[in-house]
């Protein structure tokens, strides 16, 4: 079966640009909110076979799969859920990963996605210190009434006014606050065993402490303490790619934050991830995107 492979930051641009219609088509939209929640939603019917992946940092979120099958994989563990009526899925992942979306040609979903609970966790509990959270990367509930309702409420497009935004605060805060209801009722009742990431540092720690845009496996290696053919096997156990992969996806990552957020120039950023011409850096940048730096610095 062919799969095309985009990266997770270029098909979220071509759904959001609506250019997305090669591969999929229906309605989606993505809202940052003033409140730090970010909530995306709609609905997607999948033209082709397609893989989008990204390393992602530590993160909680909230799927409301109200329609459909969802399927994605974190690092090498797949997962298809059916709706069955509705659905919640809470995805947990406590340490860097890959997260790739799957879409199979002729699937379709209808699911609204929310995250933002980190803001409101870690002033309750400093120094993130909420093991349950991560004793299950992916945790699974039926769906009621009222997160339904809200969910539809997000779903249908808010009024183009001052009025029309506030209510959709309010009604991201009311879902985020219900899910997070029902996580905590789900988990009250049972004993937890210790998840927290071990304080020697993982191995995903110790290689994210000694990254640099422009270092080579070699230098990664030696820096670990470790050999290269070491440090291949555990960054294919952990992530399942090679390190080469796993270089590109961190150097591209680093470079695309750069962009939007820096005052470095092109070329600054390019001698950063250790390209010596900018046309080198331009081409891969393209490549890994499907847009050039100057599309995103300006």
């Amino acid at each position: 079966m062919q799969i095309e492979q985009l990266n997770s930051e270029q098909f979220i641009q071509l759904v959001h640009n609506n250019q997305s219609e090669e591969w999929v088509e229906g309605n989606y939209s993505f809202s940052p909110l003033r409140s730090g929640i970010h909530i995306h939603g709609g609905t997607l019917y999948a033209r082709k076979n397609m893989r989008s992946s990204q390393l992602v940092d530590s993160y909680i979120n909230f799927i409301i799969l109200l329609e459909g099958t969802l399927r994605f994989s974190i690092n090498q563990d797949n997962y298809t859920i059916p709706a069955n009526n509705g659905s919640i899925v809470m995805v947990s992942i406590q340490e860097e990963s890959l997260f790739s979306r799957h879409l199979i040609e002729g699937d379709y979903c209808q699911k609204v996605a929310i995250k933002g609970i980190e803001k409101w966790l870690y002033d309750y509990y400093p120094g993130k210190n909420y093991p349950t959270i991560f004793e299950d990367t992916v945790r699974i509930w039926q769906m009621d009434e009222t997160i339904r309702t809200l969910s539809k409420q997000f779903l249908a497009l808010p009024e183009n006014s001052i009025y029309g935004q506030l209510c959709q605060e309010a009604n991201a805060l009311q879902l985020l606050a219900s899910l997070w209801q029902i996580f905590e009722s789900q988990i009250k009742n049972t004993s937890h065993k210790n998840t927290l990431i071990n304080p020697a540092k993982s191995f995903i720690q110790q290689i994210n402490q000694v990254f640099t845009p422009n270092i080579q496996v070699s230098d990664l290696a030696t820096r670990l303490n470790i050999s290269e053919r070491t440090l291949q096997r555990r960054v294919k156990a952990h992530f399942g790619l090679c390190i080469s992969e796993w270089l590109k996806h961190k150097k591209m990552k680093y470079a695309l934050h750069a962009l939007k957020h820096s005052n470095l120039s092109i070329g600054e950023i390019s001698y950063a991830c250790g390209y010596k011409h900018v046309s080198n850096f331009t081409q891969a940048f393209k490549q890994y995107f499907h847009y050039t730096p100057t599309e995103v610095k300006y």
